[in-house]
């Protein structure tokens, strides 16, 4: 699928630009997380806009809803190590309400995607 249609969809532009802020961020981390909650949260971030393109580059309504749900899971991850990152004291308060702010724009975005295609596939 060409990068032109994807950069069509809000959710994979948001997604896309969060991932890259987490990479950005997560350089700041001390070195003895860089295999463990660097990596992670990297790859929770980055998974997000991947299945968001894999869905879209599937044949079927089913396909995309699965990897709706997939980037779904990879968010509520990457909530989930954002708050570890800042219990930690490896981004401040600022930086984590602006990243959780965006990752809650995702959510709210795949979320009605999924529920427009479960209404869809009742008809």
């Amino acid at each position: 699928m060409p990068l032109e249609i994807l950069k069509k969809s809000i959710a994979w532009v948001k997604s896309y630009n969060l991932g890259k802020k987490v990479h950005k961020i997560t350089k700041t981390f001390p070195d003895e997380e860089k295999y463990d909650l660097v990596k992670q949260m990297n790859r929770a971030a980055t998974s997000i806009s991947m299945n968001i393109a894999e869905g879209k580059g599937r044949n079927s309504k089913k396909e995309l809803r699965h990897y709706l749900y997939m980037a779904k899971g990879s968010c509520t991850e990457l909530a989930t190590q954002l708050s570890f990152a800042h219990d930690f004291g490896y981004i401040n308060t600022n930086e984590f309400n602006e990243l959780k702010n965006e990752l809650i724009e995702v959510l709210k975005i795949l979320s009605a995607s999924i529920n427009t295609l479960n209404k869809n596939k009742h008809h």
